[in-house]
């Protein structure tokens, strides 16, 4: 495999230093024709042409002093170059948009929202034990396996000593762009 899970990098972070990079001691105009090249090399997974740019830059403007304050364009730029420098085997763009992984981390900052307002809504007042068996609970009810309807017939008989009626489970959607999270999300029983 190309990468290592943990290893992609949000698009958007390395983009904040190249758009100040590119902006810091400059005008308007020749600002943004730097950043929009930088972005492209980055986006093609050409981290080193932009850090060989960047370098360049910072032999015109100096090194930044030790008490130079963090909004000097010398400052701002330094600051660019170690990101990049730290960060270049992770900026490998064109390797995760070929193998279709997202390049930002707002479809984790969503769902985070969507589980927060599903748990944490008003008048919801989970436990973390009763928070996680809930989540399980609906894992189970997505999954595979024959778990929720050995949970229910167990659960019956330990209640009434009768056997519980099979119930036929619903079709799940079969979009393998539907992550388990979002399907447990979407769940009409989960709220």
């Amino acid at each position: 495999m190309l990468f290592e899970l943990d290893s992609y990098f949000r698009f958007l972070h390395a983009m904040t230093y190249l758009f100040t990079a590119a902006m810091t001691g400059r005008n308007p105009g020749t600002g943004r024709e730097v950043s929009v090249r930088r972005l492209n090399w980055a986006w093609q997974g050409e981290v080193k042409r932009v850090i060989t740019e960047l370098a360049a830059r910072q032999s015109e403007l100096g090194r930044p002093e030790k008490e130079e304050p963090i909004t000097s364009p010398r400052q701002i730029v330094a600051e660019a170059i170690t990101y990049l420098q730290n960060q270049q085997s992770r900026i490998r763009y064109d390797e995760y948009r070929r193998v279709d992984l997202p390049i930002t981390s707002c479809y984790i900052e969503s769902t985070v929202k969507q589980v927060n307002a599903r748990m944490k809504d008003t008048e919801k007042f989970w436990s973390p034990r009763g928070g996680e068996a809930l989540l399980q609970l609906r894992a189970d009810y997505l999954s595979d396996n024959a778990s929720m309807p050995q949970f229910w017939s167990r659960r019956q008989r330990q209640q009434t000593g009768a056997a519980a009626p099979q119930k036929q489970k619903p079709e799940q959607p079969t979009n393998p762009k539907v992550y388990p999270l979002q399907l447990i999300l979407s769940c009409p029983y989960a709220e």
